[in-house]
């Protein structure tokens, strides 16, 4: 199985503001079993595999168990360990690895972040042993040329505050309704209203 090397992820830019596009570079390894890349697929050659990375909010209090995926590399349809490519780890004294990359083109909200790469074989299992997953905690500010989002602050609309941004369904940690209004969760938006839709067609013709 392949793993990730701990305390092998970086970042460019290193202080990422909200606007920036980040580049993360970490390093695998294999276990003795799944060397390089001949003949193909097992059992003559490369066990295929995904490199799964991981993001969690820690400025809203998210636990690794509510991190949602950011972005996969793929080692299933092509061998990611190749013999030339294969080098010493920096950090990591005798230890022989490759380096992958991800691009993520879309920005982070302003806020404290973790990203971790985890293997198919540990992130299937639900666990992230500590010596085979590669983690990253890092700030990412707010862009002074963007706008920000504000709420009320509770404080009876005397004040404003920083919107808390929305996580797939859930903002800081909870589950919220509101964010449905989210571009990115348009999916469920347009799924709210079909329900809506079929449920009013079929109480019209039970009438009937």
């Amino acid at each position: 199985m392949v793993f990730v090397y701990p305390n092998s992820l970086s970042i460019d830019p290193v202080d990422p503001l909200s606007s920036d596009s980040i580049r993360v570079s970490a390093w695998i390894g294999s276990d003795n079993f799944d060397r390089y890349c001949f003949g193909g697929l097992t059992p003559l050659g490369f066990t295929p595999t995904y490199i799964h990375l991981m993001r969690r909010n820690l400025t809203t209090g998210q636990m690794r168990a509510q991190a949602t995926p950011v972005d996969t590399y793929d080692c299933y349809t092509k061998c990611c360990l190749e013999d030339n490519t294969e080098v010493q780890v920096p950090g990591h004294p005798g230890k022989y690895g490759w380096q992958i990359s991800f691009d993520i083109p879309r920005p982070f909200p302003a806020g404290k972040w973790e990203l971790f790469a985890v293997d198919e074989g540990d992130y299937s299992k639900t666990v992230y042993p500590v010596d085979r997953v590669g983690a990253l905690t890092f700030t990412v500010q707010q862009d002074p040329s963007q706008p920000i989002t504000y709420v009320p602050n509770g404080s009876g609309g005397a004040g404003t505050a920083p919107a808390i941004p929305c996580d797939g369904m859930n903002r800081g940690g909870s589950f919220d309704p509101m964010c449905i209004m989210e571009p990115t969760n348009s999916m469920y938006l347009y799924g709210a209203i079909g329900l809506v839709i079929l449920v009013v067609l079929l109480s019209g013709s039970t009438k009937k």
